[in-house]
């Protein structure tokens, strides 16, 4: 089955077809079976519907949605999104010049392939979303997510929910969004910087950083959290308002610490501490 120059519209059957959108602009609903389509040249949506499909978007920026069964897609050349929503999904990329800025979006748990930046989990379910050695943007959904950067210097977007947010090696940002979120930071992941919105949200430190290693310093309206001489997070605009702030600072010995001082003078005090002072302010 073979399209023409045009801006094509193609349905196949439902055995297993072999569809070729040829140029223009073309949508092609693959059908039942286990089907092979192929864009070809320009900006082409691809649905490969039931079946375990095959889906090649060649030149353009491409939409691939293999449907229902176990697909492969291939964008090719071009900015390509890909819709995915089974496990044993695979998206293809290569690292050419001409591969683009591509983009995943999915309704399951998921880690990007390589050649792959951009991850949009959709719907309200609890998902995890995973990045790859890139600079990658990775966006949570309306549920509780689990948002992983790895390596490079991405941008991490947990939305609504009570997300965690784990930037990984590189220079992140962090963006809890609404609800009561956690950002992990550990030695020799590099500088992060958090923006929070509301909620009662927790810096917590990997096992490498202790109490005693962090230096907190006002900068502008941003509270600077440096960890040593090579790591920092920059927390924006903590000085505007209560809900710019992270109300708790978490180690990995169990403790808990809130930040305190005025003027250009703060530090971190033992949660304890802080409720032993109130007390004794109160008697």
């Amino acid at each position: 089955m073979r399209g023409t120059d045009a801006k094509d519209t193609i349905y196949g059957t439902a055995c297993e077809d072999i569809i070729y959108g040829g140029n223009g602009t073309d949508v092609i609903y693959a059908g039942a079976g286990n089907d092979t389509i192929y864009g070809d040249a320009d900006g082409d949506s691809l649905y490969g519907e039931e079946g375990k499909d095959y889906l090649q978007g060649g030149a353009g920026n491409d939409y691939l949605n293999g449907g229902s069964g176990a697909d492969i897609m291939r964008g090719g050349d071009g900015n390509d999104v890909y819709f995915v929503d089974n496990a044993n999904d695979q998206v293809i990329e290569y690292g050419n010049a001409q591969a683009g800025i591509d983009t995943v979006r999915t309704v399951i748990d998921y880690t990007l392939t390589d050649h792959v930046e951009n991850l949009i989990l959709q719907g309200m379910q609890n998902l995890n979303g995973t990045g790859n050695s890139l600079n990658n943007n990775i966006e949570g959904n309306g549920g509780n997510n689990h948002l992983y950067g790895l390596a490079g210097d991405d941008c991490l977007v947990g939305k609504d929910g009570n997300d965690y947010l784990d930037g990984g090696v590189g220079n992140d940002i962090l963006i809890g969004g609404t609800g009561n979120d956690t950002y992990f930071f550990d030695k020799g992941y590099g500088h992060d910087t958090i923006r929070e919105e509301s909620g009662n949200d927790t810096l917590l430190f990997g096992k490498g950083v202790a109490a005693s290693d962090v230096l907190l310093s006002k900068s502008g309206a941003n509270l600077t959290v440096s960890v040593g001489t090579n790591d920092s997070i920059t927390i924006d605009d903590w000085f505007t308002g209560n809900d710019h702030k992270v109300e708790n600072f978490k180690f990995a010995d169990g403790s808990t610490y809130q930040v305190t001082g005025h003027g250009d003078y703060y530090s971190l005090s033992a949660v304890n501490q802080i409720q032993d002072q109130t007390q004794a302010s109160v008697i």
